[in-house]
């Protein structure tokens, strides 16, 4: 949970983590590693959303999912499966962790 917090003219952003049902755990984070890990979670909601795309479009095209990494795919599913991958290269490269 992010919570933003005003103290005189400075905007704090804190990202409040439950660590037992007593305590909580505050991380200070600046405004743009609050965008950031935004920006990570969106990425990883997309490439779920994509990798169930790709698996029903190539289910409903016949293949065998353990068979794909040796078969060329149509058009449309190569588009998915390389916008899957751009999007898990992204992932990798990202030097922020939540």
């Amino acid at each position: 949970m992010v919570k933003t917090i005003r103290f005189g003219n400075l905007l704090a952003s804190l990202v409040v983590k439950p660590t037992t049902a007593r305590a909580l755990q505050c991380v200070c984070m600046s405004d743009l590693e609050v965008k950031a890990v935004g920006r990570k979670q969106k990425l990883r909601e997309r490439l779920v959303a994509l990798e169930a795309e790709f698996r029903s479009a190539a289910l409903q095209r016949g293949f065998d999912l353990t068979q794909m990494g040796n078969m060329a795919l149509p058009t449309p599913l190569a588009a998915i499966f390389a916008e899957c991958a751009g999007i898990r290269a992204e992932l990798e490269d990202e030097p922020v962790e939540d």
